[in-house]
């Protein structure tokens, strides 16, 4: 999709994710999507290699 409808639908996501007990989950290889994130998990041939929220995100991976 485009980067406007991209944005657009991202911050419906976001507005969906706003109240208490709610999260939306994301799986993309674009990383324009950082930016909406509270938290990125980065995986590798099907295994976690880093999690923004505990610090380990790997070389190259520019979150926020």
């Amino acid at each position: 999709m485009d980067a406007e409808s991209g944005r657009q639908v991202m911050e419906l996501l976001k507005d969906a994710a706003g109240g208490p007990g709610r999260a939306v989950l994301v799986v993309t290889h674009d990383n324009r999507i950082y930016r909406y994130a509270d938290r990125i998990v980065a995986m590798e041939d099907g295994r976690i290699v880093g999690d923004s929220r505990l610090g380990t995100l790997p070389e190259g991976n520019n979150a926020h």
